[in-house]
């Protein structure tokens, strides 16, 4: 009886074990595909732009135009360069500044020296710095507003011999002329020897007398001619310049010798050539 009851529990459990092998079998296990990575064209472009783009690379007959370009994006933080400086024009000497023109009188040599004959060192060039450097002992430019650098820049330097320089020393400007004072350099020795060279004029007084002045001191424009050794100065009464006098001076030794002298008194806003004044010396 025992027997028999193993027997059929053996039985039972072989069976079992047959059908669910069998069901195994039947039922496939499912395996769930990784998600395929989105390409980076595909992200770029919008929803059913990327088919588009795969059918056109598949079709090589179809064209596809290129993406217009934006325009670059200016730079707010470039600094413009700087514009390159023009030189400044040279300054003037004081001699040539707003002179008006005065007929009869020749300079066309520019104030160059009378000859190229000298045989001595030219040293026109040492001769005002010197003057400026030695101002005090020599008196020069008394009572006047004196600026080196205007002096230097404004005076003028003339050869007259062969160690001899006629010197147009630049003491300032008034409102609308030049202070200036004449002076005679002769290098003989290690010493110059300056000499200055005062300057005549008239004027007319409040009574109507004709007054005779000479000072170191000349407010005015003045020019040098070489060949003739003979200066003038056009000397402004007022800033117009309808009025004023025109002296010319000739260099004789050390001196500056008075040759003539104009004068227009009366400041009537009328311009004439200061050639025109009426003459009043000699």
């Amino acid at each position: 009886m025992k027997t028999a009851l193993l027997t059929g529990l053996v039985l039972s459990l072989s069976l079992l074990m047959s059908s669910c092998g069998q069901s195994e079998e039947s039922t496939p296990t499912s395996i769930t595909a990784p998600p395929q990575p989105t390409t980076e064209k595909s992200a770029e472009l919008p929803e059913g732009a990327a088919d588009k783009s795969d059918s056109n690379l598949a079709n090589p007959d179809i064209v596809v135009p290129a993406a217009p370009q934006s325009p670059p994006v200016a730079n707010k933080n470039v600094t413009k360069s700087a514009p390159i400086p023009v030189p400044a024009a040279n300054i003037p000497t004081a001699s040539s500044r707003n002179v008006p023109p005065v007929s009869g009188f020749n300079n066309g040599n520019g104030g160059q020296a009378i000859a190229k004959t000298f045989q001595s060192l030219d040293i026109s060039g040492t001769i005002v710095p010197y003057l400026i450097a030695n101002k005090q002992k020599i008196s020069a430019c008394q009572d006047t507003l004196f600026d080196p650098s205007f002096v230097n820049t404004a005076s003028n330097t003339y050869r007259v011999g062969e160690n001899t320089y006629l010197v147009h020393f630049a003491c300032g400007s008034s409102a609308y002329q030049t202070l200036q004072e004449y002076y005679l350099y002769e290098k003989t020795t290690d010493k110059p020897v300056i000499t200055p060279l005062p300057i005549t004029y008239f004027y007319t007084d409040l009574q109507g007398n004709l007054v005779e002045e000479t000072e170191r001191t000349m407010a005015g424009f003045s020019n040098f001619d070489p060949p003739t050794q003979t200066i003038n100065i056009f000397t402004k009464s007022r800033g117009l310049g309808d009025c004023g006098s025109l002296g010319f001076y000739k260099l004789v030794g050390s001196e500056l010798k008075i040759q003539r002298f104009l004068v227009k008194d009366e400041c009537d806003g009328n311009y004439i050539d200061p050639i025109d004044y009426p003459q009043v010396y000699p």
